[in-house]
């Protein structure tokens, strides 16, 4: 990651205070809770931010257990800001009328729109993961938050170039997979009778490679393979009006047994 520390700091503080339409999310009145943390009082902001599910809020907390001190603590409230800004933002984006997956049903258009309407919350995201990985908190050491990181932190940069995400209805000519491997169904899966379907949310850059993260999981060792075949997929990129461009779409696995 690419952002300091009171880089991190300023840009949470900058973004605390955005609009967007997560109206889950929506405060109805000012929070108590930030204002005492502007004005110093870093403890009194605590015991009025703790239990809240507002990722604004969140963040804060983590900000303030960090003025007191208590790494722990800060790196655990930014880890739950983070995780649910990640779900809010991928909530909307796989909202009905949808963009991606196998029954689009969204106008063209839909998902240029919905991406430039979450560009702030994605960028507080990336923030506060960059700080909650400066904390060296619990979440910010697994392989999931990693990829979520670097899926988002992957629209932010397309984003901020001013450079337009599609929806696989938008594009002109469709990516072309040229090798797409299926993962191994594991002995242990099998043992165990696993089955499912897991989505994978996947960033098509027009260079011929992806990003992904995914949006479930599976159990019976079979992530590893899923990660594996995903890291091998090679495709030629979508094209829109004869330029090659980004796409975001899903992959999907599913697992069976017969």
């Amino acid at each position: 990651m690419n952002f300091r520390s009171s880089h991190i700091f300023t840009l949470i503080l900058a973004l605390a205070a955005f609009t967007v339409p997560l109206q889950a999310q929506a405060a109805d009145k000012p929070s108590v809770g930030i204002d005492l943390f502007n004005k110093g009082d870093y403890a009194g902001a605590v015991q009025a931010l703790k239990g809240s599910k507002n990722y604004v809020e969140l963040s804060y907390l983590g900000l303030a257990y960090e003025k007191l001190g208590k790494a722990k603590e800060a790196g655990k409230a930014l880890d739950d800001s983070f995780e649910r800004t990640f779900w809010l933002i991928t909530n909307v984006l796989a909202q009905k009328p949808k963009i991606f997956g196998k029954h689009q049903d969204a106008p063209k258009g839909t998902a240029e729109e919905r991406l430039n309407a979450l560009k702030e919350p994605i960028a507080f995201a990336v923030a506060t993961a960059a700080k909650a990985t400066a904390l060296k908190s619990g979440d910010s050491k697994n392989d999931l938050f990693k990829k979520r990181v670097e899926l988002l932190a992957g629209l932010l940069s397309v984003l901020e170039r001013g450079e337009t995400i599609y929806a696989e209805a938008d594009v002109t000519t469709k990516l072309n997979f040229t090798h797409k491997p299926i993962p191994r169904y594991t002995d242990e899966a099998r043992r165990n009778l696993i089955q499912g379907t897991v989505v994978l949310l996947a960033l098509f850059k027009p260079d011929g490679t992806l990003i992904y993260v995914p949006l479930n999981t599976i159990q019976g060792g079979l992530m590893p393979g899923i990660y594996d075949a995903a890291n091998a997929i090679k495709f030629t990129p979508a094209m829109k009006d004869g330029k090659p461009v980004t796409v975001l779409d899903t992959l999907e696995h599913r697992f069976e047994i017969f």
